[in-house]
């Protein structure tokens, strides 16, 4: 199995664009998520459909113990510090500016992809979260290691689920939807995160949602999983 993650660009042979390597899993804890979920979106995901953002904010209150949603990046960073959440769910739009830098959009902001810092993913309480990153190319496949879908990885996310094209605001319901299905199909019981992101791509084609091709787990396949 094939798994995509980023790392700092050093290792104990020196510095390195790329590397091979292999993660224990055998006493890894357990990742407890669905618990404590914290929501933002682009205003972008209402352009066609008005009620988008709110069908999937309803969407995720259903699969979840507990949600919250953010206003901005302040709000967003100071949720994570007060609420501690196992779970985030980011639908995004993202926009390069003139130097191709990437700039993330909830709501009507835009963030530069470089102050995606630990206290935006992680808090002390929830050191590794779960992460959903859907949008406008959440992986930039020109900007790889500095596209937002790294940038959650490098500041603590576990793993992230994140799309290599772009998910319009209408596609992003079905997605998030199901996948919250699959997950809560065994609440209590540990599942292995590749092996849902796989079923959850062969539903997705045979409903003739094609979009569901481009949906990408980075971080380690073997993550045990429970909700």
């Amino acid at each position: 199995m094939i798994e995509r993650h980023s790392y700092k660009g050093v290792t104990d042979k020196g510095p390195a664009d790329y590397v091979l390597t292999s993660e224990p899993a055998n006493n890894r804890k357990v990742l407890q998520i669905l618990q404590n979920a914290l929501f933002a979106a682009s205003a972008r995901v209402n352009g066609v459909i008005p009620q988008t953002s709110a069908n999937i904010l309803k969407a995720i209150q259903g699969g979840t113990g507990k949600v919250s949603q953010a206003k901005s990046w302040k709000d967003w960073e100071a949720q994570i510090a007060a609420l501690s959440p196992d779970s985030l769910f980011l639908v995004v739009h993202i926009e390069p500016d003139r130097l191709q830098i990437d700039n993330v959009e909830i709501e009507q902001e835009l963030l530069p992809i470089d102050e995606i810092v630990p206290s935006k993913v992680t808090s002390k309480h929830s050191p590794n979260p779960f992460v959903i990153a859907l949008g406008c190319e959440s992986i930039n496949s020109q900007n790889m290691g500095f596209d937002l879908t790294s940038k959650l990885i490098q500041n603590g996310a576990a793993i992230v689920l994140s799309s290599f094209t772009t998910i319009l605001g209408r596609q992003m319901d079905p997605v998030i939807t199901l996948l919250l299905d699959f997950l809560k199909s065994n609440a209590q019981q540990e599942q292995i995160f590749g092996e849902i992101v796989l079923k959850l791509r062969q539903t997705l084609m045979s409903q003739g949602i094609i979009v569901g091709m481009s949906l990408v787990a980075h971080g380690d396949a073997d993550w045990k999983i429970k909700t």
